[in-house]
């Protein structure tokens, strides 16, 4: 979330966004480009640049630092059982899997170094992540 919430409007490219990240603490930055799909660009495109950052807090006009509350309560408003961000990169990935999409390009969208993390996958989803689509009684 962190690498979204530092997106700059010079990361903005034609085609597509480059996303920054660290893969640890003390590590150098890796970029990742993410081609634009239609919606992508339109959403992109649409928002006003008011900031070099492209997502800032209405309120304070600053880039959003820590994001940590608005999954939860995005869950809880739909009525759903908390999926963390984890759980989101686990079902991509497996959704990536079962379309036939090998170990190495998965890797390659998600930017993650060892390929054993993604073995895991072969099971699918990681056993925290799998009941969380169920919903939450009201």
């Amino acid at each position: 979330m962190r690498e979204i919430n530092k997106l700059k409007w010079d990361d903005e490219r034609e085609d597509y966004l480059t996303l920054w990240t660290r893969k640890s603490r003390n590590s150098n930055l890796v970029s990742r480009n993410i081609p634009y799909n239609k919606i992508l660009k339109e959403v992109i495109k649409g928002l006003p640049k008011e900031s070099e950052f492209v997502f800032i807090n209405p309120v304070t006009k600053m880039r959003y630092d820590h994001r940590d509350k608005l999954l939860g309560t995005l869950c809880r408003k739909a009525g759903v059982a908390y999926y963390s961000y984890r759980c989101f990169r686990h079902f991509s990935a497996s959704q990536l899997a079962t379309a036939g999409a090998g170990i190495g390009d998965i890797q390659g969208i998600l930017v993650s170094r060892a390929v054993t993390s993604y073995l895991t996958i072969a099971g699918l989803l990681a056993p925290d992540c799998v009941a969380a689509p169920r919903l939450r009684p009201r």
